[in-house]
């Protein structure tokens, strides 16, 4: 991409969106790999629906990071911000979820993707 310039400044390039899941666009990834910067889309609950959303997400952890997993391997971008903004329903316990499903995710990325 010619209109940016600062490519010697960015360690990690996050596409983000305010829409659930955000996948950066193949113009995006590719110059992001050819600079060797790593490249990652965004995950984001917001408001009531995303509470919803989010617990929808962390109901089943394995399934849904595998499928998180399998865009970024397809699409050959590097990972997720992930970016939870909704409260939690369940306190603790929800809490226990998301640390559940951001080591999955980890785990899944090296595995799939690469460090």
């Amino acid at each position: 991409l010619r209109c940016f310039g600062g490519w010697e400044a960015i360690d990690i390039f996050c596409y983000f969106a305010h829409v659930r899941f955000s996948m950066p666009p193949a113009v995006w990834i590719e110059a992001c790999h050819k600079r060797g910067v790593p490249c990652l889309g965004t995950i984001i609950t917001e408001f009531d629906d995303g509470a919803r959303d989010q617990a929808e997400l962390l109901s089943d952890v394995d399934a849904h990071v595998e499928k998180l997993c399998a865009l970024c391997e397809h699409y050959q971008f590097d990972g997720w911000l992930v970016n939870f903004e909704s409260p939690l329903a369940s306190g603790r316990e929800g809490m226990g979820r998301v640390v559940e499903f951001l080591e999955t995710l980890t785990i899944c990325l090296k595995q799939r993707v690469g460090d």
